[in-house]
């Protein structure tokens, strides 16, 4: 069984992202788009190389429903 140090942690600030962080503790690798910013798909595999993350749990999500369907491109 392979066994999960690190395990980074997107939308950490949201309820289901603070939810997982506080559930695994110190294997949480909290990562917001200040590291990682979903919306820049460029970022994503150096900032992964970076953190270098066992696992990765993606609970961010664009929440703004209203403006989702006027930026529906975001």
């Amino acid at each position: 069984a392979m066994k999960f140090r690190r395990i980074a942690i997107t939308g950490p600030k949201g309820q289901l992202g603070s939810a997982l962080c506080e559930l695994l503790g110190p294997g949480a690798l909290p990562v917001d788009r200040s590291i990682l910013p979903l919306d820049e798909p460029a970022s994503i595999g150096p900032a992964l190389e970076m953190l270098r993350p066992d696992a990765i749990i993606n609970c961010g999500a664009y929440v703004a429903v209203d403006k989702a369907e006027q930026e529906s491109e975001l």
